[in-house]
């Protein structure tokens, strides 16, 4: 729950910019991506929510009021 609330933070900060979150969202893929080979995700990475899901509600805060 604290790295969702930390993605809500990140990404209300972020829709500010030009860009909105897509930076965030493009290190994520980077990071899960890179680990593909392996078990999947990082282990740094295996007490946050599923990458799928840290995106999807990235790009949803894009489109909040």
């Amino acid at each position: 729950n604290f790295e969702r609330e930390a993605d809500q933070v990140a990404g209300r900060y972020l829709r500010n910019d030009p860009e909105k979150t897509k930076p965030l969202r493009d290190i994520l893929q980077k990071l899960t991506s890179s680990h593909s080979g392996s078990s999947g995700t990082p282990g740094f990475l295996a007490t946050h929510p599923g990458t799928d899901e840290r995106i999807k509600n990235l790009i949803a805060i894009e489109t909040q009021p």
